[in-house]
């Protein structure tokens, strides 16, 4: 089913392994994503994938080896869930012209500032909440978000 802002399958797969690793974050422990396949039944391949995009952007870190695999760079409090879909995805533009893509009506778009606004308020409540929020580490330390403040 579709869904009115469709997240794509890879960013839920990416936030999962993030609340994952946040869950051991404290114990100093590494996950494989062997185990981390396995929880959630999806293919170690494709998270090798994820994990990739979320090293590259500095999010995570892998060791090889015994008692190697996967870890957040931070504390899972100081990372954003935008931080995360950002790694993956890229930016968060809700419609194409938002990121720059050419469009025959940008200057007469009654629709434009909707979406825009509405790009806005997504992007703060995304970096206002932290993967340690998303992993329900039960901790009430909020990232700081105009949004936050209204609605937390």
């Amino acid at each position: 089913m579709k869904t009115f802002l469709d997240v794509p399958q890879k960013v839920h797969h990416g936030l999962w392994l993030a609340t994952e690793l946040a869950g051991v974050f404290r114990s100093g422990r590494a996950l494989s994503l062997e185990t981390v396949s396995r929880r959630a039944g999806i293919s170690q391949g494709y998270l090798e994938t994820i994990a990739g995009a979320l090293r590259r952007a500095e999010l995570i870190s892998g060791q090889r080896g015994q008692g190697g695999g996967y870890r957040l760079a931070r504390d899972p409090w100081e990372i954003s869930v935008a931080e995360i879909i950002a790694a993956i995805e890229g930016p968060l533009d809700v419609v194409p012209c938002l990121g720059g893509a050419p469009c025959d009506l940008v200057d007469e778009c009654a629709n434009r500032d909707v979406w825009s606004r509405l790009r806005a308020q997504m992007v703060d409540f995304l970096a206002g909440t932290s993967v340690a929020e998303a992993a329900g580490l039960g901790r009430a330390k909020k990232l700081k978000s105009p949004i936050a403040k209204k609605h937390g």
